[in-house]
């Protein structure tokens, strides 16, 4: 067995679950909902997508009859992605539903003169990227789904599993702040370990050149 494990950060899925967060009877009044995708790329980003209209489905809210969506996809567009948040608050939605890391902070700055609800899922470190304050109130017009698990709970599961881990790599794009913030937290807390770490980043660009990254630091 190697000696080296390689600890890639990567968004794995959430569901989220929407109840009452309209304060009204679903029946009464059409509501807008802006949806903000950060891609459609990524499977788990789309079966997200799919649990927010099962969600919205579940408590009777129904498109054409009293609910109106406008969805958006962004493909990891940060200057697209605030420039449509920026459009659901000039058409007033009643509330914004952030998938991504990229669409919750997108979503945030739109609405810092306009506070409009929103609401965040697949998201991996929500407090360390700036989306919400604290886990116990967010401090901010938004709630939502994290997907955080601390780093040091996942290797001590390493550890049991591979107890004769001696070296970790740590991989992360440097354009993806919820990958920043958990590479780092991933190289803070190695030592506590005693593994030895080898840390690389990268920016998007060569997000396509990923595996031949990995292989490299595999050898």
């Amino acid at each position: 067995m190697r000696r080296c494990l390689i600890f890639v950060v990567f968004v794995t899925t959430t569901m989220l679950i929407t109840s009452g967060f309209f304060g009204c009877n679903a029946r009464d009044e059409i509501f807008h909902v802006g949806i903000l995708q950060w891609t459609e790329k990524v499977q788990p980003f789309r079966q997200t997508y799919k649990g927010v209209l099962d969600g919205l489905k579940d408590k009777g809210y129904k498109e054409g009859i009293n609910l109106k969506i406008d969805y958006k996809n962004v493909e990891q567009d940060k200057e697209l992605a605030l420039k449509i948040a920026q459009g659901f608050v000039k058409s007033e939605v009643d509330l914004i539903v952030a998938l991504g890391t990229g669409s919750s902070l997108a979503a945030l700055e739109a609405t810092e003169k306009k506070q409009i609800p929103i609401v965040f899922s697949i998201v991996g470190a929500p407090k360390a990227t700036g989306i919400i304050v604290d886990y116990n109130d967010s401090g901010r017009n938004i709630t939502g789904v994290s997907m955080k698990v601390p780093v040091k709970e996942q290797f001590e599961m390493v550890r049991e599993a591979l107890p004769r881990v001696k070296k970790l790599g740590i991989i992360y794009c440097t354009e993806m702040p919820q990958a920043v913030a958990t590479g780092k937290e991933a190289a803070a807390v190695a030592p506590e370990f005693g593994w030895t770490q080898l840390v690389i980043s990268f920016p998007r660009e060569y997000l396509s050149q990923l595996q031949k990254i990995i292989q490299s630091l595999a050898q």
